[in-house]
């Protein structure tokens, strides 16, 4: 089965076509696909990764266009699109979740969902090997204001320990009960707060990024809509009271 794989979450724009073991056809039965989970092996056919703070919308279609022509399949090739609702930026959660909807309306290809930091932890475990066996892993992003994005898991190909939450990292320690590997930009507040409480956490790649390209195998939900994961409210509100009444005729 092949799916092209997208992701504009954080600081970074990554796409990839992968190949996975799975051969039942997601085109005659959406709604029951195997990669819900289950682990399974694959390729990655082509795949592009930079990073940036700013410029994803501009990036990602381009960038869907050049890794699909590496990868030598049209959207007729595929047999779906995947993509991640969240956690993330407002901004970056927006542009992957228009485009797969987009993609999916004018393809009719279904489309399936991961969280963010499924990905940041199918990267840490791919990058870290034997380093993390026996571990918790704790995938987690600044998310500002004192406070930051996390998940946990025990193996990114599985179904997560957790759903994604937006704690203090005081807080977030409270989910930590085994040793325990934390990874990502949230890191570092993390590995603070456990040294305060004396918990067994480790730091490792304290500036990693999601990456499409580590999308192989990991923990996907096929789904009928696709809908943002906001975990935070908008900064900006409407305001109110501060409208002209009007004229009546």
């Amino acid at each position: 089965m092949r799916l092209l794989v997208f992701d504009t979450s954080f600081s970074a724009c990554s796409v990839a076509v992968i190949s996975t073991s799975e051969t039942t056809s997601c085109r005659s039965v959406p709604s029951a696909l195997g990669l819900q989970g289950e682990s399974h092996s694959g390729s990655v056919l082509a795949s592009s990764y930079e990073p940036m703070e700013t410029g994803q919308a501009i990036r990602l279609i381009p960038m869907i266009e050049e890794v699909m022509s590496r990868a030598s399949v049209s959207f007729g090739d595929l047999d779906g699109l995947a993509t991640s609702p969240g956690p993330g930026t407002f901004t970056g959660v927006r542009i992957a979740v228009a485009t797969a909807r987009a993609l999916a309306l004018s393809t009719r290809l279904p489309v399936f969902e991961f969280s963010s930091l499924a990905l940041l932890a199918a990267k840490a475990q791919q990058t870290l090997g034997p380093t993390g066996a026996d571990h918790v892993l704790a995938a987690t992003m600044d998310a500002r204001r004192d406070a930051i994005y996390i998940q946990l898991f025990e193996n990114a190909k599985n179904p997560p320990l957790t759903k994604p939450q937006l704690l203090t990292p005081t807080r977030a320690i409270g989910l930590v009960s085994s040793p325990t590997i934390v990874v990502g930009t949230g890191a570092a507040a993390f590995q603070k707060a456990a040294d305060t409480r004396h918990r067994p956490v480790r730091m490792q790649q304290k500036d990693l990024q999601p990456d499409a390209t580590y999308a192989t195998g990991i923990h996907m939900e096929a789904v009928n809509s696709l809908r943002p994961l906001y975990l935070r409210p908008p900064d900006a509100k409407p305001q109110t009271g501060k409208s002209i009444p009007r004229v009546s005729q």
